[in-house]
């Protein structure tokens, strides 16, 4: 919660999405804890993060340090040999590793901060080839972050930009979904749960994910998958 709000982010404004195999377990708990209020828990949470590696696109990130001022006239000589070098070195890494270059798609980043300052906030960069209106367009994103996260504005406007950043992705091509057959639903039973010392034991419906419907069912439940069990605690609902 502290490094959420320390990014000026709420977390009771955002849902939670809760995998592995203890993910769906605590999922609810924790939530309630941060005040969120929804948590997402996707098909074969337990085994999220492997079909997440077989499908997602490749992605390779290069930073190179260029401090510099970025007031008056600024030398963007630097600036741009750092992207080009990284650019290149990014491209002959995807095609050694059998991927073709040429479907690459570049994103720039800096790392940006006031002048005197010991630590920056990275925002997007112009794709195109720098110039001085982009660098000014650089320094008011960064001044939009720093208000976002901190609250407020710099008294100085003067900015320095310390690291220079690019974010390489090419597609793999696959499709995304999944190829495994659904559990057979398994027949609904109880069990007593222990909900901890406020609530204690309560008589506790044991379902299959495939008895899930779009209309909400109330807690305490437990939704046994292959992977996963899901701990729906009392005044929670679940639904599809």
């Amino acid at each position: 919660k502290s490094v959420s709000v320390e990014r000026g982010r709420d977390p009771a404004d955002f849902a939670m999405m809760a995998f592995g195999g203890a993910g769906p377990i605590h999922g609810a708990g924790v939530a309630r804890t941060l005040g969120i209020r929804k948590v997402l828990i996707p098909p074969a949470p337990g085994v999220f993060s492997a079909p997440g590696l077989l499908t997602a696109e490749i992605e390779h990130h290069a930073a190179r340090t260029v401090l510099m001022g970025t007031g008056g006239y600024a030398d963007l000589a630097p600036i741009a040999s750092a992207l080009d070098e990284m650019r290149n070195d990014l491209r002959n890494r995807v095609r050694e590793e059998g991927f073709d270059p040429a479907l690459a798609e570049f994103d720039q980043f800096a790392d940006v901060r006031y002048r005197g300052q010991s630590s920056e906030l990275t925002v997007p960069m112009p794709e195109q080839r720098l110039t001085e209106a982009a660098l000014r367009a650089v320094e008011e994103r960064f001044e939009q972050e720093f208000e976002r996260t901190y609250g407020h504005r710099g008294d100085t406007k003067s900015f320095e930009l310390v690291t220079v950043r690019l974010v390489m992705r090419v597609p793999r091509k696959v499709e995304h979904g999944t190829d495994w057959a659904p559990e057979v639903a398994a027949p609904e039973t109880t069990r007593s749960v222990y909900f901890g010392p406020a609530v204690g034991a309560i008589e506790t419906a044991v379902i299959s994910r495939q008895a899930l419907k779009r209309v909400p069912r109330t807690g305490p439940l437990l939704i046994q998958e292959y992977d996963t069990t899901i701990v729906v605690p009392p005044r929670c609902d679940a639904s599809l």
